[in-house]
């Protein structure tokens, strides 16, 4: 049964970028599917166009983080002994990121927070 065998608990993520909150879970037999869920409620993984993805560890990967990306995160495995989940979520607290603008022109620098 899949279990957490390493310590997250909280993560930061800057906002416009890509994010990625790894899934601590390890098992044996290796783990054959994840299922992740934000504050109780299942993410919907779309590997293509979605926003959301798992990378190859398991990992939810956000394509373009955002305000609404803040919460608790919990991955669920599953392999053939059944199911594990992480007892304590990784809390996501999302930053707004710095957009800066230079001009030649107008020889100024320019820098706003989003």
């Amino acid at each position: 049964m899949p279990s957490r065998d390493r310590q997250i608990k909280n993560l930061t993520l800057i906002r416009g970028s890509p994010g990625v909150c790894p899934c601590l879970l390890d098992a044996y037999p290796s783990i054959q599917s994840v299922s992740w869920y934000r504050n109780g409620v299942a993410i919907r993984i779309e590997p293509k166009r979605g926003v959301y993805s798992i990378n190859s560890d398991y990992g939810l990967v956000i394509k373009s983080v955002s305000i609404d990306d803040n919460g608790e995160y919990i991955c669920r495995a599953q392999n053939s002994e059944g199911f594990g989940q992480d007892g304590n979520p990784i809390s996501i607290e999302t930053k707004g990121s710095n957009v800066c603008l230079s001009s030649i022109f107008l020889n100024e620098y320019i820098c706003r927070s989003n």
